[in-house]
């Protein structure tokens, strides 16, 4: 039976401004047979607590700045913009809503106009045209969200429609007659009132948080229907789905939770306005607007009129992830970082966090170093948890 002795030399892990540092160990030495799944080895800390390193900058846009102008990082200028999405590539997509077009940036922060001519339309500040790319028009897009294929949806809430964009730039119109209206029915037979949040499903179901109270399905194929809940919504603001298939709802400074069944529950926030971190209802918030969630279940709120970023775990903890509480547009560590009436949210398969910060006219990147690092690289087969430290898997070398 071959044994693999284990000694750990050196870990590292990351810690900002403690009155004492973390000090992490093991007991160590360990030794495994190959093949064999270890024990997990969890380590102790007889320091100071640990946390993640939390920094935010600016992605893009001028601050404070409005305007409608493409170029790389704050060259760039944005009006207004509500509605923020990321593909898996690290590629971010968002709805310029006073601009009424689409913008694209790359993660070196390059942004250029997806979609969208600004033109004015009959009766309507934007457009309405499907087409491609710049000769296609909306009016005012809110929210936006992107599906596995790269297929990107937009809540354009001043046509009342819901548009469908194809990755090479095609506009079409998914949903919506343009009538001011609650209505079922198929693609342009169906109607809305003013969608502004979307968020679509691993089998390509797009769900709308729509007018004071209503949140809608479109199948794949245009079928709108109205969802029937076990609680009603008013003041609808967010909208955003798990991997399994759970809606997580923003309404009156609440984050409900939806199943697939259409149970409804308060996850988080107490309804009453307030900025107090805390456990599920023991939290609150002030009119968040924003909402995403990460493949681990995380959820992220733009706490819009608490100028925060809100982190809330699987087990409803709810922390503040970035901001002070103070508008303004500062870069830096989370706490002593500001926003200004922050709207839209998105997470990357990395955890970053993008924030379509409104009235700041820009783009922000919330980047969340983890707890813990370790030096040297494990062996194969061992992997190491960067937010709680521990070790686990199967040894396959000595």
């Amino acid at each position: 039976m071959k044994k693999a002795l284990f000694f750990l030399t050196t870990v590292l892990l990351q810690w900002h401004s403690w009155a004492q540092a973390p000090n992490i160990h093991y007991v160590t030495p360990q030794t495994y047979v190959l093949g064999t799944a270890i024990t997990d080895l969890i380590p102790t800390n007889t320091g100071g607590a640990t946390a993640p390193v939390v920094i935010v900058s600016t992605l893009a846009g001028a601050p404070y700045l409005y305007g409608l102008l493409d170029g790389i990082g704050t060259v760039a200028k944005f009006d207004g913009p509500q509605g923020i999405t990321v593909d898996a590539a690290g590629t971010i997509y968002v709805a310029d809503t006073n601009n009424h077009r689409i913008r694209k940036i790359t993660s070196a922060g390059v942004v250029s106009t997806f979609a969208g001519s600004g033109l004015t339309g009959f009766n309507t500040v934007g457009g309405s045209a499907d087409g491609i790319s710049t000769v296609a028009s909306f009016n005012k897009p809110q929210g936006i969200t992107i599906d596995a294929a790269g297929t990107i949806y937009v809540a354009d809430s001043g046509n009342n429609k819901i548009r469908k964009i194809t990755s090479a730039g095609v506009v079409t119109t998914l949903a919506g007659s343009g009538i001011y209206a609650t209505t079922d029915g198929l693609g342009t037979a169906a109607s809305f009132i003013n969608p502004k949040s979307l968020a679509v499903d691993t089998a390509g179901n797009v769900y709308v948080a729509a007018g004071c109270c209503d949140i809608r399905k479109i199948t794949p194929q245009g079928l709108v229907s109205t969802l029937a809940l076990s609680a009603s919504f008013y003041g609808l603001s967010g909208i955003t789905i798990d991997s399994s298939g759970y809606l997580y709802v923003l309404a009156e400074n609440t984050i409900s939770k939806i199943s697939p069944s259409g149970v409804a529950t308060v996850f988080a926030g107490s309804g009453v306005q307030g900025s107090a971190n805390g456990l599920g209802t023991a939290a609150s918030f002030n009119m968040p607007q924003g909402i995403a969630v990460d493949a681990a279940g995380t959820i992220y709120v733009s706490d819009t009129f608490n100028h925060k970023i809100r982190k809330i775990s699987s087990g409803a903890m709810v922390s503040t992830l970035a901001g002070s509480g103070t508008f303004g547009n500062d870069n830096g560590a989370g706490s002593t970082s500001s926003f200004f009436l922050a709207y839209g949210v998105a997470v990357d398969m990395s955890g970053n966090v993008y924030v379509a910060d409104a009235s700041n006219n820009n783009i922000r990147k919330i980047i969340q170093q983890p707890e813990y690092t370790i030096s040297p690289v494990l062996p194969i087969g061992l992997f190491f948890n960067t937010t709680n430290g521990t070790i686990s898997g199967t040894p396959e070398v000595t």
